[in-house]
């Protein structure tokens, strides 16, 4: 399911890097409620604001929604043109698009927008339900299973929030077919999903490459002890974590072996020389850096 548009400002605009910055910095002063969707050659991305601050990015990977780094999304305009999008919405609607990660398809087969409804108010669900008629869709965000309702705006693009405007998509459904989905879940697991993403996106971290060389170096990339201590503080006991999974500027990922040194620096990566090229990248470069342990 595709994140429901608000109401835009802009719609496909190709934007550099540094429009990028611009404008996200704009729209963090003026206390901007609503998201920005980046779309590039890797994907979309989605940055969700309420009153200027970020509640979650998102990459959309495989059909499934992803939490990840707000800066990991911009820096992929550092090496293409991103068409950006920023949609206008209200804070409890988008409060709830941005925990689109955590929400579960919920199947609907032969079932009514009324019965739907009432089944999922019964539940409790928070989620998405896509209403689908003559290849137009309309959608309905639940909150503890009722309507998300706005007391000025009927819809923000083509999301019913309006009393009136719901009351006519149930009529319209009675006159003819249409297809529902939804995307949900129940606000306890929604809470333990969002625990565990926190603590997955902490270990994310953008290092600078600083290029080690010598002979006898080998060829695992070194991050500073600190930064390891912290990694194993947030896994599981008895994990070890000899690998990470490095992503450059391009988008690439490659696999590589780690190993801890004292005093390196938090904020940077040692790589032997014989490296850069198949990480693609030089000195000073940023490196994402994800670690994996097993």
């Amino acid at each position: 399911m595709e994140v429901p548009s608000g109401n835009p400002l802009i719609e496909n605009v190709e934007l550099t890097y540094n429009d990028i910055e611009i404008m996200h910095r704009n729209l963090q002063e003026g206390s901007f409620t609503g998201y920005i969707k980046l779309s590039g050659s890797n994907g979309d991305g989605f940055i969700f604001m309420l009153h200027g601050g970020m509640i979650y990015a998102l990459e959309y990977v495989n059909e499934v929604y992803q939490a990840t780094p707000e800066w990991r999304l911009k820096n992929r305009a550092k090496n293409e043109l991103l068409k950006t999008s920023t949609y206008i919405l209200s804070p409890s609607l988008v409060s709830i698009l941005s925990q689109i990660f955590a929400y579960d398809s919920i199947s609907l087969t032969k079932k009514k927008l009324t019965t739907v409804l009432k089944e999922l108010e019964q539940d409790g669900y928070c989620g998405i339900i896509q209403v689908i008629k003559s290849d137009i869709s309309y959608y309905i965000l639940l909150d503890q299973g009722k309507p998300i309702t706005d007391s000025i705006l009927e819809n923000y693009g083509n999301i019913i929030c309006g009393n009136r405007s719901l009351d006519a998509l149930i009529n319209e459904e009675s006159k003819g077919k249409v297809k529902l989905k939804f995307l949900g879940q129940r606000q306890g697991e929604i809470d333990l999903k969002k625990k565990q993403v926190e603590r997955d996106l902490s270990k994310i971290k953008n290092l600078i490459v600083i290029v080690e060389k010598g002979i006898f170096i080998g060829d695992a990339l070194k991050v500073d002890n600190i930064l390891m201590d912290d990694w194993y503080q947030l896994e599981e006991p008895g994990k070890k974590i000899n690998d990470i999974i490095i992503e450059n500027d391009k988008g690439n990922l490659i696999a590589c072996k780690v190993q801890a040194k004292k005093n390196i620096g938090a904020n940077k990566i040692y790589v032997p020389g014989r490296l850069l090229k198949k990480l693609e990248t030089n000195e000073n470069e940023s490196l994402i850096v994800i670690p994996k342990a097993t």
